[in-house]
């Protein structure tokens, strides 16, 4: 029933829409739940559906005004949450025009700098989580330490005989 009456699109819009915005994640919720639920995912296109989502982003033809700039934050905060389930990341990095192109954009000059600061800014916080529990490395090295002089001295006293 869900897909038969076109209940995905009317999730994306609600989460694409800035009036929405303090649903968004709880849309999100249900849309990942749709298409990580075997009997709901046979009737879905999650392909086509994600590419929807990220449409804002990936959409060159509108100009960078306030609304578009709300819909491109939307966007934004639609894939963090989508990468960090994942059935998002399966479908989002699997997907062609998902990841790669959003990628793809940052080295395109033809793309406004506005766009590129909210991919990178998505792209931040995908990977914020990951980052946090990094460990700190215990030596800061300096590039005195890769000179050739040193390199002689860190040889092996096979190599140095």
């Amino acid at each position: 029933v869900f897909a038969i009456s076109n209940g995905l699109n009317v999730l994306i819009d609600a989460v694409l829409d800035p009036n929405t915005s303090d649903l968004a994640e709880s849309l999100l919720l249900s849309l990942i739940h749709a298409l990580n639920d075997d009997n709901s995912r046979k009737h879905l296109n999650p392909f086509l559906d994600l590419r929807t989502l990220l449409s804002p982003l990936t959409d060159l033809d509108i100009d960078s005004s306030g609304d578009q700039i709300q819909r491109w934050t939307a966007a934004k905060v639609a894939l963090v949450i989508l990468m960090r389930t994942w059935t998002g990341v399966i479908l989002i990095t699997s997907d062609e025009l998902g990841l790669r192109t959003l990628v793809s954009m940052l080295k395109d000059s033809k793309i406004s700098v506005e766009l590129q600061n909210i991919i990178i800014d998505a792209i931040t916080e995908i990977f914020e989580p990951i980052i946090v529990k990094m460990p700190r490395p215990r030596k800061v090295f300096s590039p005195n330490d890769f000179s050739s002089s040193n390199n002689e001295a860190a040889r092996s006293p096979r190599e140095n005989a």
